[in-house]
C-alpha cells in the first residue's frame, strides 16, 4: 500500500465571472459582495484541506482510528473527493477491515477512473484478501463510466438537436445556407447510432451497478425472507452486481453467476453517476 495521498487534487475549484455592466453605484457592492464571497470559499476550502492534512498525518503516524474519523468526517460533509476516499480505504485496508477498504477504492475509481494509483492498490488490496485481482467490472465497462449518464446523453443527443434545430431554422428561413443541407443529413444519418448508443450505456451501467459485501459471515440466500435457505458464504470485500430490490432485501449476482438475495446493511453499493 502507498502512503497516503496529499494533494494530488485540490479539494475545491473556483471559477468566478463578471460580464454584466452596472452602473457606479452597483460596483462598490459588487466588490464587496464577491470579496466576501471569495474569502469565504477559501475559509471553508483551507478548513477541508487542514482537516486533509492532520488526517494524512494521523496515518503517517499509523494512528490510523483517528485518520479513520477525519476522513469520514470529510466524506460526510464534503464534496465527493476521490483522494479522500483513496485515503480512506488505505486506512481501512491498515485496520484489517477488507470490505470498507475495497469499498472506499470502488468510490475513488468511480470518481476518478483512469488513477493507476487507485487501480494498483485495488489489485492488492484484492489479492491479499483472496479475492479476483481484476473485480467484476471489464475495462470497457470502466471506459463507459468515464463521464456521467448525463454528460453521456448530452453528447449522444446533441446529433437529434442539431437536425431539428437546422430543419426549424431552415423552414422559417426563405434561403437557407446550401451548407445547411449537408449538416441536416449528417446530423440525420447520426441520431440513430447516437440514441442506440445512449440506450447501450443506460442498460449496461445500470445492470453492471456494484456492491461490496461489508463483513464477513454474510451468506446468500434462496430469497428474501430470514429463514430461507441460504446458498453460499460470501467474503468480506467481495464484489456483486445488483439486481432487483424487494423492501430490505436485494437479488444480487457474484462473479461465478450465482444468483441470490442479501439484506441491505450486509453490502455497499456504488451510486451510479
Amino acid at each position: 500500500m502507498e502512503k497516503p495521498k496529499h494533494s494530488r487534487k485540490p479539494l475545491t475549484k473556483v471559477s468566478l465571472s463578471h460580464t454584466k455592466d452596472v452602473s457606479r453605484f452597483d460596483v462598490p457592492c459588487t466588490a464587496w459582495l464577491t470579496t466576501l464571497l471569495l474569502c469565504l470559499i477559501q475559509t471553508i476550502a483551507y478548513a477541508q484541506q487542514e482537516t486533509f492534512d492532520r488526517a494524512n498525518q494521523a496515518f503517517e503516524a499509523k494512528a490510523f482510528d483517528q485518520a479513520l474519523e477525519q476522513y469520514l468526517e470529510m466524506i460526510a460533509k464534503d464534496p465527493p473527493n476521490p483522494a479522500v476516499h483513496y485515503n480512506c480505504g488505505s486506512a481501512y485496508f491498515r485496520q484489517g477491515m477488507t470490505g470498507q477498504a475495497i469499498y472506499h477504492l470502488l468510490m475513488a475509481r468511480a470518481l476518478d477512473p483512469l488513477d493507476p494509483d487507485t487501480e494498483a492498490n485495488l489489485r492488492f488490496v484484492r489479492e491479499t484478501a483472496g479475492l479476483p485481482s481484476q473485480g467484476l467490472l471489464s475495462k470497457g465497462s470502466i471506459w463507459t463510466r468515464l463521464m456521467t449518464l448525463n454528460q453521456w446523453a448530452v453528447i449522444c443527443l446533441f446529433p437529434f438537436w442539431t437536425a431539428c434545430l437546422l430543419k426549424g431554422a431552415a423552414m422559417i428561413m426563405t434561403d437557407p445556407p446550401r451548407l445547411w443541407s449537408r449538416w441536416i443529413r449528417l446530423s440525420t444519418w447520426m441520431t440513430p447510432p447516437s440514441l442506440l448508443l445512449l440506450i447501450f450505456l443506460v442498460t449496461h451501467t445500470q445492470a453492471t451497478q456494484l456492491g461490496v459485501v461489508l463483513e464477513e459471515g454474510v451468506s446468500l440466500h434462496a430469497s428474501p425472507f430470514e429463514d430461507s435457505k441460504t446458498l453460499q458464504p460470501l467474503k468480506a470485500g467481495q464484489e456483486i452486481l445488483l439486481k432487483e430490490k424487494k423492501d430490505d432485501w436485494q437479488r444480487i449476482q457474484t462473479g461465478d453467476g450465482s444468483s441470490g438475495w442479501l439484506t441491505l446493511k450486509s453490502f455497499a453499493s456504488i451510486p451510479l453517476r
